[in-house]
């Protein structure tokens, strides 16, 4: 998954408050706001509530939406995706620990197959 964290200040910076950002990615694919705007126009998006792995769940904690699609990828050929939207938090630079969630959202593709792997058990739990 793509991870975005807004890094807030050591003591020795102080007193200059300035953000930084850091992404590091996991295997999703980003998007900004503008593609996620113009793929909710193009296909539909349905929201989702499935409960996530710990692994994967504990990272957001639960600050994140997941949308599904079906999107073509060829002729005759679809896809089903997810689309995570979240915001991104506010992270300690010293030991990464999450200090509280900024305004800003991000939105990616999902790639972890651990996403997916739930999506389609709870598919199955439906029949």
């Amino acid at each position: 998954m793509f991870q975005t964290a807004e890094a807030g200040p050591t003591k020795d910076e102080a007193e200059n408050p300035e953000d930084s950002v850091l992404s590091y990615n996991l295997g999703g694919i980003r998007m900004n706001e503008a593609a996620f705007r113009k793929l909710e126009q193009e296909v539909s998006l349905v929201p989702l509530s499935v409960k996530l792995p710990p692994s994967i769940a504990m990272s957001d904690k639960a600050e994140y939406q997941l949308f599904s699609a079906t999107v073509p990828v060829d002729r005759d050929i679809f896809r089903k995706i997810v689309v995570r939207q979240s915001r991104v938090p506010r992270i300690h630079v010293e030991d990464f620990s999450v200090q509280g969630w900024t305004d800003r959202t991000y939105y990616e593709v999902c790639t972890d197959p651990a996403i997916y792997a739930a999506l389609e058990k709870k598919k199955a739990a439906k029949v």
